[in-house]
């Protein structure tokens, strides 16, 4: 799995939290700023739960666009390049790590990847 959209889940955040916390996860409510961001990667798998917005997320390899909105379910492979476009969304982002012990940055260069 790269990226999977569960779509209309509409689920409320106390759901979402409490369907990642019984799945292993480590849910954070992030209210997220409207971004056009270069393609990077991140180094965790991530599952978002969109509670208000939209976002579009376009895979580098495939070049393949995923739209997801309010009420749909996000989830991400780690080590997958792409890039997001939104207005700025809601989500709850299970992380499949303690958020606290993520590296930093969260948006890794496409460079760095390719240099591992």
């Amino acid at each position: 799995m790269q990226f999977k959209i569960t779509v209309g889940r509409g689920l409320s955040e106390d759901e979402a939290i409490a369907e990642a916390t019984a799945a292993g996860l480590h849910p954070v409510t992030i209210e997220v700023p409207a971004d056009k961001n270069d393609f990077h990667w991140h180094d965790f798998n991530s599952t978002a739960y969109l509670l208000e917005g939209s976002v579009v997320v376009t895979e580098q390899v495939s070049g393949k666009t995923y739209t997801v909105n309010a009420g749909d379910k996000f989830e991400a492979a780690a080590r997958v390049i792409h890039r997001e476009d939104h207005q700025g969304f809601k989500a709850v982002f299970a992380f499949d790590q303690d958020p606290a012990t993520l590296k930093m940055p969260i948006d890794r260069s496409p460079a760095e990847l390719a240099a591992e």
